[in-house]
């Protein structure tokens, strides 16, 4: 056995690093999608009102329009009116009108109309609104799509956090010492700058199950590797999730261990890596 016995002890930093990082994660990929959602309902919610109203509203008189379109790469739109008119009684009214569009835009040149509430004129709709329904209900759809999914990466992250932490308190009772042979290391760099590095590897249990994972690490860091090679490095696995196994780092991270444990580690790993050394 090359670490000392168990129970191993899990880095405090580590510990409270998922802790929180995985929490706020969940946290706010729960109030992201929730809060898209919730938008988005009041505005299909409100275009089906506006719906209702042309329907049933009052034509209106001496109607102006005023205000601005923003525009995105040609394919979304967001439009921020300032409507007037005159209601059946001859008073000025108006309001603000805002919606977004997708794949649609307000044709101009248009004449634009209103219609309003019977007994309440401060309730109207545009007819210019209405006329690009279809991509409005395609802006809906999209700003669920795109809020839903960021919000689910970020959960799915917080989680993976979280059950990175599950993983490695399981082995650190119970974790049987693996030597997994790498099959693949992929560089990553950003802006052509190497930031981190996954390392996929196999292994087999003593009771024959095949462990298979990868673990990346940033640039700085690397796998606790067993030969000159670097062909095989150590991890930590259970018989009951062998597809969840922990690969250390070169210092034994997540693991706490005392300089001295460390350098016995060092020592033996030394030893496997030269054995003509360790005999003399």
């Amino acid at each position: 056995m090359l670490l000392p016995e168990r129970l191993l002890r899990l880095k405090p930093s580590f510990v409270w690093k998922s802790c929180i990082g995985g929490g706020l994660s969940i946290v706010a990929g729960l109030a992201m999608a929730a809060g898209v959602i919730w938008w988005q309902i009041g505005e299909a919610h409100r275009l089906l009102e506006e719906k209702a109203l042309w329907a049933s509203g009052v034509a209106a008189e001496a109607v102006g329009v005023s205000g601005q379109e923003t525009t995105n790469k040609f394919i979304f739109h967001s439009y921020k009116l300032d409507v007037t008119f005159r209601d059946g009684e001859g008073r000025r009214c108006g309001g603000e009108v805002e919606f977004d569009t997708v794949g649609g835009s307000v044709e101009g040149g248009r004449e634009a109309e209103v219609r309003y509430a019977r007994g309440d004129s401060g309730r109207f709709v545009l007819s210019w609104a209405l006329e690009v329904e279809s991509s409005r209900w395609g802006a809906i759809t999209i700003f669920v799509a795109v809020g839903g999914g960021f919000g689910a990466l970020l959960i799915a992250v917080g989680i993976g956090a979280l059950r990175k932490l599950a993983d490695a308190g399981r082995c650190a009772v119970r974790g049987e010492e693996v030597v997994a042979q790498l099959t693949k290391v992929v560089q990553h760099t950003t802006h052509g700058k190497h930031t981190s590095t996954a390392y996929h590897f196999k292994g087999t249990l003593a009771d024959g199950r095949t462990v298979a994972g990868k673990v990346e690490f940033p640039a700085k860091h690397q796998p606790l590797v067993l030969d000159p090679q670097g062909a095989s490095i150590l991890v930590l696995a259970t018989s009951d999730l062998p597809s969840r196994p922990v690969a250390l780092r070169s210092d034994c991270h997540p693991y706490s261990i005392t300089e001295a444990k460390l350098a016995i580690v060092e020592r033996v790993i030394e030893g496997l890596r030269n054995p003509a050394s360790a005999q003399r």
